[in-house]
């Protein structure tokens, strides 16, 4: 048996990401394999999960000072040493930057490390003008995101670009060549199943849209972060406008300003626009998948960011599972390499200067999409990656 510790660092316990893209790998770990997750949290977080073990570690916070730095490392060498187990050999995937730092030292002594990013941290935090392009901090990070790709037996990388971006530490004039696999982000579970209770409520919440009418979907937060909420106000409007239906599935607290937006810019009433749009927090995954399913298209949409060449997106994973085209940017290079390798036809950018039309998939062709994306955004994979680099 392959036994697996895996060390999530900077995602909440409580919430529905660690769920769908963590702790999720414990359900699908099989015969061959154990898992174990092992969460850092910071000095002030209370929250605990049964089965959880939680270490506490220095936060990220301020990972743009380099003096807050050199105190992540420090943290990282004796989180290390805590959770490192000398009576069993263990497989050590580190998620993230953070628990890249920890596997590195954990490869260091001895142990057989797995790196599995999610994300270019550096590049992420240069979008958001947390770094400078020419601080010591950013620099400081690059370098450290080179030892950690040197020290790890494989990386886990979530697409095409992603996986670019680390060859140039682990194949260009470097003797050691770290392999890669690429295993995205993870969509429905093939057994999530509906229940009566949740087919009525979906019935319930979407009883004002027209089956006739093609629906348009959005899943996930809306901010002035990377879902930035003025990129999707004026593509809600154009849809509206368009013929289409809307619904939004949003825990954040964003109702008013978009039903406000919508009713000035399209010129209707806000009872009016409730005919047209479902607007809710909706966390249960079960009923998530419903209306997913009930829906013709779903949508995202980023500006162009500096690593926008490897973003793939979570909601991507679940649009596709359930079988739906998607309306997306540009500039999710991730997404889009992975349509234009299989071919797709399924997707349509925005913005664009023609009208969108969007006609709805037969069951067949919907059917067919579901099963090959069930199949690529699965959960197994991990463990299969896992697996092919203790080959090599």
């Amino acid at each position: 048996m392959i036994k697996v510790k895996y060390i999530s660092t900077d995602t909440d316990i409580s919430s529905g990401l660690f769920y769908s893209q963590v702790k999720i790998l414990e359900k699908f770990s099989s015969t061959k394999f154990s898992f174990k997750c092992i969460s850092i949290k910071n000095f002030f977080y209370k929250k605990k999960l049964k089965d959880i073990r939680q270490l506490t570690g220095w936060p990220m916070r301020y990972s743009n000072n380099i003096f807050w730095i050199l105190i992540l490392l420090i943290s990282a060498f004796f989180l290390a040493l805590r959770i490192q187990e000398s009576k069993t050999k263990y497989v050590y995937v580190g998620r993230g930057y953070y628990g890249g730092l920890i596997g590195y030292f954990l490869s260091k002594l001895g142990e057989n490390f797995v790196w599995d990013p999610r994300s270019i941290y550096p590049l992420e935090m240069l979008g958001a003008g947390k770094f400078s392009k020419h601080s010591l901090s950013f620099k400081f990070w690059l370098y450290l995101e080179k030892k950690i790709s040197l020290k790890s037996i494989g990386i886990i990388v979530v697409s095409e670009g992603h996986g670019k971006y680390y060859k140039r530490y682990t194949q260009f004039g470097i003797s050691k060549k770290t392999p890669q696999i690429i295993v995205p982000c993870y969509g429905f579970s093939e057994d999530t199943q509906p229940t009566i209770k949740s087919l009525n409520k979906a019935d319930k919440l979407l009883k004002k849209l027209s089956p006739e009418v093609p629906r348009i979907v959005y899943l996930g937060s809306l901010d002035d972060k990377w879902n930035n909420l003025s990129n999707y106000l004026p593509c809600f409007k154009n849809l509206l406008i368009s013929g289409f239906n809307l619904i939004i599935m949003t825990q954040s607290p964003v109702k008013n300003k978009i039903l406000d937006y919508l009713s000035e810019a399209c010129s209707v009433s806000i009872s009016d626009l409730e005919s047209r749009i479902y607007l809710g927090d909706v966390r249960d995954e079960t009923l998530q998948k419903i209306i997913l399913e009930r829906s013709d298209c779903g949508i995202m949409l980023i500006d162009k960011v500096p690593d926008w060449f490897s973003r793939l997106s979570v909601k991507f994973a679940y649009y596709r599972c359930a079988g739906l085209p998607v309306i997306l940017s540009k500039h999710f290079g991730g997404a889009i390499n992975y349509l234009k390798k299989e071919k797709s036809e399924n997707y349509f950018y925005y913005p664009t200067n023609q009208p969108l039309k969007i006609s709805k998939l037969s069951d067949y062709h919907r059917k067919n999409l579901k099963e090959k994306s069930l199949d690529f955004f699965s959960p197994r994979n991990f463990y299969i990656a896992i697996e092919n680099f203790l080959k090599k």
